[in-house]
């Protein structure tokens, strides 16, 4: 079924909406602002009661296409099982990855498969500009992932896509044995930016974050923090990691 929703905000009644095993990493996320919403949701299902299934087209993949009711509101209705491929569209959204992200502005393309139980969630950022503690970053693309337990960035989010299948949903990424090293990439004072995270879901809510600069230009970084030095030339580089949970800071 295609969808097309303007100005949806996440908040409880979203989340309790989406699959129960993807609500959690998706909260920790802490996601403030509007989406909107493009694209295309499949839900499927088969029953054991025949008498009472309320299902229609089969499909090739074995599961039967269904309409929501047929797969919660009848008694026989079971392995239900959902697939998405949607684009989300924010506007001066925040959120945290560890480290608090303001002013995004972009898209990101998220294609899933949800199997009653497990779900899984490959995407792909789009993002034209945020801020990360006032400094801007700009062309940011690369991978995501989001699943049970995770939600991840680049490196992590690239290893676990290699090794998941979606079917016919959305496609799969070629197989390159360079995948596994595909960080996120933007654009900060000239330079480029790498950066790879994890978040967890579990008690602890732990995370790990990494990022560096390369090749960045020390005049324009100097002018973004206001400093009044003139007449100054050089490149800039910076590395940053940092790992803890929100109980404490590490």
């Amino acid at each position: 079924n295609n969808l097309l929703v303007g100005s949806l905000k996440v908040d409880e009644d979203l989340l309790d909406a989406v699959p129960s095993s993807l609500a959690p990493p998706i909260r920790q996320l802490k996601y403030q602002g509007l989406l909107n919403v493009n694209g295309e949701i499949t839900i499927a299902g088969t029953s054991t009661d025949q008498g009472k299934r309320r299902l229609t087209s089969s499909k090739p993949n074995g599961f039967v296409q269904a309409s929501p009711q047929g797969l919660a509101g009848e008694k026989g209705a079971s392995n239900s099982s959902m697939a998405w491929n949607l684009r989300f569209d924010m506007n001066q959204a925040k959120m945290q990855i560890g480290v608090p992200i303001d002013n995004v502005f972009g898209s990101v393309n998220l294609v899933g498969v949800y199997d009653g139980q497990t779900a899984e969630c490959r995407g792909d950022l789009n993002i034209d500009s945020l801020t990360i503690y006032d400094a801007q970053i700009t062309n940011i693309r690369g991978p995501i992932w989001l699943d049970n337990s995770l939600a991840s960035a680049g490196q992590f989010a690239q290893s676990k896509i290699a090794n998941a299948n979606f079917g016919s949903v959305g496609g799969n990424p070629a197989k390159n044995p360079n995948l596994d090293v595909q960080s996120v990439t933007g654009k900060m004072h000239e330079g480029t930016v790498r950066l790879d995270a994890q978040l967890s879901s579990g008690p602890k809510n732990e995370y790990y974050v990494q990022a560096a600069l390369n090749d960045g230009c020390l005049a324009t970084a100097c002018r973004e923090f206001g400093s009044q030095m003139e007449n100054i030339e050089g490149h800039s580089y910076a590395a940053i990691r940092l790992a803890g949970d929100y109980s404490g800071i590490h």
